[in-house]
């Protein structure tokens, strides 16, 4: 009992008035500020509405005269109009129409942002913009017989050359609806807009893509440049064609995602860039778009993976934060997404999409500082739990792709953004997180996974400048006990690909083709380390433990072809040795003057250290392979693409055949019987044959092959 009074579980309850009043008081005496100021912004909305009415007027009464001197002045041509242009001298007579029903759309308009502008609400006042323009085009085309059985690409194009937004918002919308298939939507059309076929629903989408952002300016009177850097809605016409920007504006989002034509999607994701400067009233449509474009920015067609990341890109730099934040998120997440898998097949929209992280990054580099912290802290959680708690359950989100991919986009954005006053400060973190990596798994089974790993340290040392201790991990791996074994040589094209390998199996390993490739690979990552340092004057000590490493080395490995590639490593790294020991016998500072001993580095850095050389042969060696590795594989995809076209064309072949040829199939059951099976009376190809054929490539070889084999 004492216990709980102690906790303070008996105190009196205090009174609910008194506690309103000390914590309420600031909200209570808020509330009238707010009715105040409501009430302020209602009264300056009705007097610009009266100001505008009062202009409309004097416009209306200006066209009134300017049409009675033109039928005095010009009896001709006030003929012709009121023949060809009606519309013209009804002006006076249908503005009240309009203007009454422009005022309800505005007072309509402002409930819809402060309730979310939904999306219903707005289509019902797009109907009613159709009402008032519909009866003036039945008007004046009263014999177009195609109007009567839907909309007509021939009527649309009209309206797009006479720039009548609101068919055009009302059409996009119809087609849109047929692209969805929704029969209610279809139906609640009126008939005059219902589209009937996808030909003319793809005319109505690409010419509404085409000119939105054109018509949006051109009713907003958004001429010059300057005028376009201007938000649309502070121009004094916005409030009239809101209505119409929403409509267009949610139905563009719609649009993208049952479009599925490339040409059609590349040109709808261009025409949105003009668009994404009317989102700044309509937050939901804004968070939609980049959703979309996060969806498209992985397309299978490369041309609609760029214009999806020019929209996003787009998006981040007209509206900043907070919203930049959730552009560089949704990226960065959209990248772990699809790096599950990494392989030849889609390295090439991984690298895409890396480099869209790190270009989209660079547009706010405090808000960039801020999620490659967080998601550099993430992997170190990860990375934490492994090595505290060694688990196959720990270990595996650190052992996958995504960890890596992860770690390498987030190396190349601080290596692009490098200087002291952007992310300077994530270099250590970086650097002690793929150390760490390197620690956790010492298995050879997980050399691929070191290469990738201190490919990108060395990466970030050539950026920053900073030494990473690196050569004790390479020559941990060349000095494997399993390069010292003997293996059986391997069937020549079997080399593994080690950009896309973390892990290689127990019999890979007995394989010479992937030790030589390992061996190779940390052999060109050790050069490539020691030359990134061959200009500093501390060089020879930091090449003598890797020096003397491979000199022992040299006796143990029985691979002629090894010893003579680390003996001639060797002599670039003392002939690069000997050239810093004779430029700095002349030195006369200290190591405390750090100022000449940079300068002095970078005289030597100019000059061209020895090493410099011997790494740039290696690197178009290098180069020359992985080319290789990408054309091989291409190849296969091909082959691969071929056999599957001959094969989907041979089963309609032997479809269309079936029902033609059923009398010979049962002739063939009979001969069968008899003993006398075979290929329908030719003669049968032998194995040594069929292998020939196949190897050749030849068309029809492989049609032999097939149908010999379903005689068989």
């Amino acid at each position: 009992f004492g216990h709980f009074i102690n906790m303070g579980a008996l105190k009196p309850k205090k009174s609910f008035k008194k506690y309103a009043q000390k914590k309420l008081g600031k909200l209570l005496a808020v509330r009238p500020k707010q009715r105040k100021e409501k009430k302020e912004i209602k009264d300056r909305t009705a007097r610009r509405a009266e100001r505008e009415e009062a202009e409309d007027r004097q416009e209306e009464e200006d066209h009134l005269k300017t049409i009675q001197n033109l039928k005095e002045q010009d009896p001709e041509l006030h003929k012709y109009l009121a023949t060809h242009e009606p519309d013209v001298l009804k002006f006076g007579d249908e503005l009240d129409d309009v203007e009454e029903d422009d005022l309800g759309d505005e007072e309509e308009v402002e409930d819809d942002e402060a309730d979310g502008n939904e999306e219903g609400d707005e289509e019902d006042r797009l109907w009613e913009h159709e009402d008032v323009e519909g009866s003036d085009d039945e008007e004046e085309e009263p014999h177009d017989d195609d109007s009567e059985g839907g909309l007509t690409a021939k009527q649309f194009q009209k309206w797009i050359r006479r720039k009548n937004l609101k068919m055009i918002a009302i059409a996009f919308r119809a087609a849109v609806a047929a692209y969805e298939g929704d029969k209610e939507r279809v139906m609640s059309t009126p008939s005059r807009f219902r589209v009937s076929d996808m030909e003319t629903a793809d005319v109505v989408l690409a010419g509404t893509f085409k000119n939105a952002g054109k018509l949006l300016d051109y009713h907003l009177d958004r001429k010059t440049n300057k005028q376009r850097e201007m938000a649309p809605h502070t121009f004094k016409a916005y409030h009239k064609v809101k209505v119409l920007i929403q409509s267009v504006i949610s139905t563009a989002v719609r649009a993208l995602a049952h479009v599925l034509e490339p040409n059609l999607l590349t040109l709808a994701l261009n025409s949105c860039v003009p668009l994404i400067a009317y989102l700044e009233k309509f937050a939901i449509h804004q968070k939609k778009f980049l959703k979309r474009f996060l969806k498209l920015v992985v397309h299978d067609e490369e041309s609609v993976r760029f214009q999806a990341f020019l929209c996003i890109r787009e998006l981040a730099r007209t509206y900043k934060y907070p919203f930049t934040d959730l552009c560089m998120k949704g990226m960065f997440l959209t990248l772990v997404r699809n790096t599950k898998y990494f392989n030849r097949s889609n390295l090439t929209a991984i690298s895409f999409l890396m480099n869209c992280v790190v270009v989209l990054w660079g547009e706010d580099i405090t808000a960039a500082y801020q999620q490659a912290f967080i998601y550099i802290r993430q992997l170190a959680i990860y990375l934490r739990t492994a090595l505290k708690a060694p688990s196959q359950q720990n270990f595996q989100p650190v052992y996958n792709w995504q960890f890596v991919n992860s770690f390498r986009v987030l190396a190349m954005v601080v290596c692009q953004y490098i200087k002291p006053q952007q992310l300077w400060p994530l270099v250590y973190p970086l650097c002690q997180l793929g150390v760490g990596v390197l620690d956790l798994f010492p298995s050879p089974k997980c050399f691929p996974l070191h290469l990738n790993v201190i490919g990108i340290l060395n990466r970030i040392s050539k950026s920053s400048g900073v030494y990473i201790p690196v050569p004790p991990y390479l020559l941990r791996i060349i000095s494997s006990p399993e390069f010292q074994k003997k293996y059986k040589r391997n069937k020549p094209g079997n080399a593994p690909d080690l950009i896309c390998t973390l892990r290689a199996k127990t019999p890979m390993m007995k394989v010479l083709a992937y030790q030589c490739a390992v061996f190779t690979e940390a052999l060109y990552y050790l050069i490539e380390h020691l030359t990134l340092h061959a200009h500093t004057i501390s060089f020879p000590e930091l090449a003598y433990p890797s020096i003397a490493a491979l000199n022992g080395l040299k006796k143990k490995i029985q691979m002629f072809d090894w010893q003579d590639e680390m003996k001639e490593a060797v002599r670039e790294i003392e002939k690069n040795v000997n050239f810093i020991k004779e430029r700095r016998r002349n030195v006369a500072f200290g190591p405390k003057d750090s100022d000449r001993v940079t300068l002095w580095e970078t005289d030597t850095k100019n000059d061209g250290p020895p090493l410099s050389k011997y790494f740039e042969t290696l690197h178009g060696q290098r180069t020359e392979q992985l080319q290789s590795h990408s054309q091989i594989h291409a190849q296969k995809k091909r082959r691969v693409l071929e056999d599957e076209l001959e094969d989907a064309a041979d089963e309609e072949v032997e479809e269309d055949d079936i029902p033609d040829h059923e009398e010979e199939d049962e002739m063939d059951e009979d001969e069968a019987e008899n003993g006398n099976a075979g290929n329908g009376g030719e003669e049968e190809m032998d194995d040594d044959e069929w292998e020939n054929e196949v190897e050749h490539g030849k068309r029809g070889g492989r049609r032999k092959l097939r149908h010999s084999k379903r005689g068989r």
